[in-house]
C-alpha cells in the first residue's frame, strides 16, 4: 500500500473535462496541491456537487482530479450536462489507479478515498468520507492546514539557506553569528 510521504504511482489514463477526452499523466499534477477522489461511480448530481466543492479547493490553490470507474449517466440529457462540467474526471475502467493506490471497490461503496498530493508529488494525507457537505467541508479544512504547514516548512528552509554563514568568517565572529541564526530558527 502506498504509505504517506512516498511519490505517488506513475498513471496515465482517459480524461473527461468539459466534454473533451485527453491523456492524463499523474506527471502533470506536480507544481500544485492535488485531491484526487475516487468515488465509486459518479452520476451527473455528484459530479455537479464535487465541481462547486472543485471550485472552493481553487481558492485554497489545490486542484481536485475525480477518479471513478463508472459514470451514471441517465441518456443523452446527462453527458450533455457533463460535457459543461469543468471537473476533470478520470475514467478508469480497468481500476488502475485504484489498484495502484490499494483503494478495493468493495471497501468504499458510500464513501470516498481521496488522496491530498503535496506540489512534489508525494502523498501527504488520505481522507476516507462520505461525498456529502461534511465530508468536502474536512476535506478542505485537511488542505489547509497541510498547505499551510508545508508553505511554513518550506519558509524556514529558504530562511535557513538566506542566513548561511559565509565560510570566510573568523572563528569567534563564526560561531557567533551560528548561535543567532540557530537561535532564530527556533
Amino acid at each position: 500500500m502506498i504509505q504517506m510521504g512516498q511519490t505517488v504511482p506513475l498513471f496515465r489514463l482517459p480524461l473527461l473535462v468539459q466534454g473533451q477526452l485527453r491523456i492524463v499523466d499523474s506527471r502533470h499534477l506536480h507544481g500544485r496541491w492535488t485531491a484526487i477522489c475516487f468515488a465509486n461511480s459518479l452520476s451527473l448530481q455528484r459530479a455537479t456537487f464535487l465541481e462547486l466543492h472543485m471550485d472552493r479547493l481553487h481558492r485554497e490553490r489545490t486542484s481536485l482530479l475525480a477518479v471513478t470507474s463508472h459514470l451514471e449517466l441517465n441518456g443523452d440529457d446527462d453527458l450533455s450536462r457533463l460535457s459543461t462540467l469543468a471537473l476533470p474526471i478520470v475514467v478508469d475502467t480497468l481500476k488502475r489507479v485504484h489498484r495502484a493506490f490499494h483503494v478495493s471497490w468493495a471497501a468504499f461503496r458510500t464513501n470516498c478515498n481521496t488522496f491530498l498530493v503535496d506540489p512534489e508529488g508525494f502523498l501527504r494525507f488520505h481522507l476516507i468520507h462520505g461525498l456529502s457537505q461534511r465530508g468536502m467541508t474536512a476535506l478542505r479544512t485537511i488542505v489547509e492546514e497541510k498547505r499551510r504547514l508545508w508553505e511554513r516548512r518550506a519558509g524556514k528552509e529558504e530562511d535557513r539557506r538566506g542566513t548561511r554563514i559565509s565560510p570566510s568568517l573568523d572563528g569567534v565572529t563564526r560561531s557567533v553569528a551560528a548561535t543567532t541564526v540557530e537561535w532564530e530558527n527556533r
